[in-house]
């Protein structure tokens, strides 16, 4: 029997942490351009659609926490194959394989109150530490935690989250409280 995971609906007004593996585990990023070619397409095909509340690429998965935007007639399912499509094309091309890249179908679980979203926006930012591709997690290039530090435009809402955590000073307290916690290991959200 399928995993609810994989069986709820994306549906537009609601937020949802979207996450997704390469087949067998094996890397869905061979470099540093992949993880840059992954979220330009995010960019291209994506962000006219949900709003991006956190991500995290890791080199055989990624994590997004996402609000899909009320607009009628779009299917977030067709615009994210339509991402990852392309993105495995580009992949396979360079890499000389073929095939899908990643499991079919993609996780999701939807975010039903500001509390879940806080911690998981914590859990997508820590991951990368939680996976030892890095000892720092506030440091890792491919998440979204440096964008809230930042205030150069990013295709993040920023706004939106650092409100939910009162304010910038409180959006690092929470995360260094709960790395200090020993991570995500208190807080797993994934299988």
């Amino acid at each position: 029997m399928p995993s609810k995971k994989n069986r709820i609906p994306v549906l537009p007004g609601k937020a949802y942490h979207i996450y997704n593996r390469g087949n067998n585990y094996e890397k869905v990023f061979f470099n540093q351009e992949d993880y840059k070619t992954f979220l330009n397409k995010i960019k291209e095909y994506l962000l006219n659609y949900v709003d991006v509340y956190a991500y995290a690429l890791i080199d055989n998965h990624f994590h997004w926490a996402i609000r899909v935007k009320d607009k009628p007639f779009i299917s977030f399912a067709n615009e994210y194959s339509k991402f990852i499509l392309h993105y495995t094309n580009k992949v396979n091309f360079e890499q000389k394989r073929s095939g899908s890249l990643f499991l079919n179908p993609f996780k999701r679980i939807e975010i039903e109150n500001e509390e879940y979203l806080k911690r998981l926006v914590f859990y997508i930012h820590y991951n990368p530490e939680k996976h030892k591709l890095t000892s720092n997690y506030k440091l890792y290039p491919f998440s979204s935690y440096q964008a809230f530090l930042s205030n150069k435009p990013s295709g993040i809402d920023r706004d939106y989250v650092l409100n939910i955590y009162g304010s910038i000073d409180e959006f690092r307290e929470y995360h260094q409280y709960l790395s200090n916690l020993n991570g995500s290991d208190k807080f797993s959200l994934e299988d």
